[in-house]
């Protein structure tokens, strides 16, 4: 009987180590600008964790660090769990005593390192990323898959599969007129595109450019004679993946 139960306590322990170890890091956005307000009402970096197995792991007490000599650097507060084949977001940036919902530490713009630990301090899994693209996040391209890009509609606590993702990010438009309050209805301006981007262009445009493969190009943009009191116009240049 004795030798029945040490057996039973053997194997719920290495069955939950096995689930713990499955944890990922699904996603990263460390310039988090104007899009997901956090819990401390500001717009604050974000991690998406991704639990591939089929049981809830509970990270309460578990920490984050950007440092591998220093695991135990902040501390996952407030009682949190990644449910059976679902994410959970945790929030960086703007811990204080008012808000403890966040994680006390702050993500590189520039780049780094981030490590999760559980609660005894040891590794769970840890992520190397690159420096940060405003608006966009660092994402697997399947969720707990091997191949990351930077993803143009991030997802916060919710699958990657079907977001839009490119590995390069290219130079600005340049606008050949500078941003100001035009006084008159009737206004043009012209858009150097750059090397192999598509251009999408606004309704208003009268003279679409065609898209080429490589090289730079030039298009005009008019809005018509007749714009509304209070008109934003805008160019993008955007990369499809593969590049």
């Amino acid at each position: 009987m004795k030798f029945t139960l040490l057996s039973l306590i053997i194997t719920f322990a290495v069955s939950a180590s096995a689930q713990t170890a499955s944890l990922q890091i699904n996603e990263i956005c460390p310039s988090n600008i104007d899009q997901w307000v956090d819990p401390s009402f500001n717009y604050g970096g974000w991690v998406e964790l991704y639990n591939p197995t089929s049981t809830t792991v509970d990270i309460t007490g578990w920490y984050l660090s950007d440092k591998k000599e220093k695991l135990q650097k902040a501390k996952v507060t407030q009682t949190t769990s990644v449910p059976a084949k679902g994410f959970t977001t945790l929030w960086f940036d703007h811990y204080s005593k008012w808000s403890t919902q966040t994680i006390d530490m702050k993500l590189d713009c520039d780049g780094g390192k981030l490590y999760l630990s559980d609660a005894q301090g040891n590794l769970v899994t840890s992520l190397e990323y690159p420096e940060a693209v405003s608006r966009c996040s660092w994402a697997r391209t399947r969720d707990g898959g091997d191949a990351w890009n930077y993803c143009a509609n991030p997802s916060p606590g919710k699958t990657n599969a079907g977001r839009k993702y490119a590995s390069k990010r290219l130079e600005a438009p340049e606008i050949d007129t500078p941003s100001q309050v035009f006084s008159s209805t009737r206004i043009s301006w012209k858009v150097t595109i750059p090397e192999a981007a598509p251009c999408a262009t606004p309704p208003t445009a009268a003279h679409p450019p065609k898209a080429t493969a490589t090289g730079r190009r030039r298009a005009a943009f008019r809005p018509p004679s007749r714009a509304p009191t209070a008109s934003v116009f805008s160019a993008t240049a955007i990369c499809p993946a593969p590049w």
